[in-house]
């Protein structure tokens, strides 16, 4: 279950983490930006917050992470701020798979993606390399200001043909004997 940047803005973060524990098979992934070494800096945070909007309300110290998730991994999301600016594609990957190979959540890090094991949780062997992930990612991700990503270049034209249609208004003309208004 991932909980991807959202534990710093929730109520009851301790509360939140227990819940996706309980309900989670394989394993909770939350990950989140807002971890500081520094406790005067989490107090003092969290002493003058002023209660914005989509702001975060919750600072985390590795310690309390390691208390909340006692079996889990911390690595930290990469090793130092990315640029400002958006490089083009090729140093952008260059530039995630120079900077997230720490495995030690330590001062001058950036964020935290714990992982922590659930029941039904099983080590798998790897079937694609990190530049083969990061790329497929990529591919997928959606341009600043568009509603959706581009489709693959490898990507069919039309979607394939189903032996149901999913509804009528968003039937494919299937044509496979359904019911639908385009078959």
């Amino acid at each position: 279950m991932l909980c991807s940047e959202v534990i710093e803005h929730v109520e009851n973060p301790v509360e939140t983490i227990l819940e996706l524990q309980r309900v989670a098979r394989v394993a909770v992934i939350p990950t989140t930006e807002e971890v500081h070494h520094d406790r005067a800096h989490i107090d003092a945070y969290l002493w003058k917050r002023p209660g914005w909007p989509h702001m975060e309300r919750n600072f985390f110290h590795p310690d309390d992470l390691r208390a909340c998730l006692p079996t889990a991994t911390l690595p930290p999301q990469c090793d130092r701020e990315p640029e400002a600016s958006a490089p083009p594609r090729a140093e952008t990957m260059a530039w995630i798979l120079a900077n997230t190979q720490a495995e030690d959540l330590r001062p001058g890090r950036v964020g935290v993606a714990a992982v922590n094991p659930g029941p039904a949780f099983a080590t798998q062997a790897r079937r694609c390399a990190d530049a083969e992930l990061l790329a497929r990612r990529l591919d997928v991700t959606v341009p600043p200001g568009a509603r959706a990503a581009p489709p693959p270049a490898d990507a069919p034209s039309s979607p394939p043909a189903s032996p149901r249609c999913h509804t009528p208004r968003r039937c494919w003309g299937c044509a496979t004997g359904c019911s639908c208004s385009t078959a």
